[in-house]
């Protein structure tokens, strides 16, 4: 019990438990989760109240030792992977369709993280609008990885520990991505990064781990390298080579995965709209205190492409007034406010913008 009970609700832990992802709401620490931690308890019978939790406690345990709440892990899956992934791993940011089958994707590597993609070029304008930084100037590299989908979450005692669990999970449970993954380790590339994804009820939730081909041991290069050990360069069988690769010598990093996908972001795989939402294309004539509020609601909402039209520029007197602000003012409403959305939110499709007149006046059919 903390200093603030009885008006919160006391913790129970394990002594001498299990250890780590044994058993489903069993922390670190030991302490069980019984109640949310904003569970309101009574402070004027606390007697009862740790009568209760003490007995959902003993119920919790002898469920995790019979193994009755085993698909708590499956539910669960993003906190439990969270424990499992490697402190220094770098964390991945998803931005590919939470769907099968599995597929190759596109891995953009940044300082501590890495992001992911379907298409290169939907992966190259969101990394423009996040304001990642390019390699020297020549633009950003992006190497290739794989999707593993798998029909359901993993539970603990499956998550991958080397290449070749790995290898055979992609096999088992999604060929599409185990015929990927083989061909990247036949090109013998230093890394390979394999996203699993799989559905839940609360969305599609992901885990990431990286495969490093078995290290070299020192020595002549060519005859040290594990890969090519004892034949000439490029005439290893490929078979041979792809199981050099995806061997249960070459332990793997597990890191997490955070979604920046549409879907997720606009109502968390739960609104049946975004579908068609995405692939709107929405006009706003005029970007004033009018115009432009309206254009960040409708990118907040999940309108994919956009049209910004005015011919207006910023003004002092607009500042007060406007989504934009002072370091706008002399510049066009339409390209800076079509700029700070795509900041904002570049997840997003096609957002344009011009600065030409629009009705009949313009179009020269007013009578004189």
């Amino acid at each position: 019990a903390d200093d603030d009970f009885p008006y919160t609700a006391p913790r129970v832990a394990v002594a001498y438990g299990p250890g780590i992802l044994a058993w489903p709401h069993l922390e670190p620490d030991g302490l069980l989760c019984v109640l949310p931690t904003d569970a309101a308890v009574s402070g004027e019978n606390p007697a009862r109240v740790v009568e209760y939790v003490v007995g959902e406690a003993c119920r919790l345990i002898e469920d995790c030792i019979s193994g009755d709440n085993a698909d708590d892990f499956r539910r669960e899956f993003l906190s439990y992977w969270m424990m499992a992934a490697d402190a220094a791993a770098a964390s991945f940011i998803s931005l590919i369709e939470p769907c099968g089958p599995g597929r190759p994707i596109l891995v953009w590597y940044g300082k501590g993280m890495r992001v992911v993609a379907d298409d290169g070029e939907i992966l190259k304008r969101w990394l423009t609008r996040w304001g990642a930084k390019t390699s020297k100037g020549k633009g950003y590299r992006l190497n290739d990885g794989v999707l593993i989908w798998l029909p359901e979450p993993l539970l603990p005692t499956e998550y991958p520990r080397t290449a070749a669990d790995v290898r055979a999970l992609a096999r088992e449970r999604s060929p599409e991505g185990a015929d990927f993954l083989e061909e990247l380790a036949a090109s013998g590339v230093d890394e390979i990064d394999v996203l699993l994804g799989a559905p839940t009820a609360n969305g599609a939730c992901f885990g990431a781990v990286t495969v490093r081909p078995p290290r070299s041991e020192g020595g002549p290069k060519r005859a040290a390298n594990p890969l090519v050990s004892g034949f000439r360069p490029g005439r290893v069988p490929r078979t041979l080579l792809v199981n050099r690769y995806l061997s249960g010598v070459s332990k793997v990093t597990k890191a997490t995965v955070e979604r920046a996908d549409h879907l997720w972001i606009h109502g968390r795989d739960q609104d049946s709209r975004q579908g068609r939402l995405r692939r709107l294309r929405v006009a706003v004539l005029g970007c004033g205190s009018v115009g432009g509020p309206l254009t960040r609601l409708l990118a907040q909402a999940g309108v994919g492409n956009l049209l910004l039209v005015d011919c207006g520029r910023m003004d002092w007197p607009n500042v007060g007034r406007h989504e934009l602000g002072a370091a706008s003012v002399g510049r066009y409403k339409a390209q800076d406010l079509a700029g700070e959305i795509e900041q904002a939110y570049p997840h997003l499709g096609d957002v344009s913008w011009r600065r030409g007149r629009v009705g009949l006046e313009a179009a020269g059919l007013m009578e004189e």
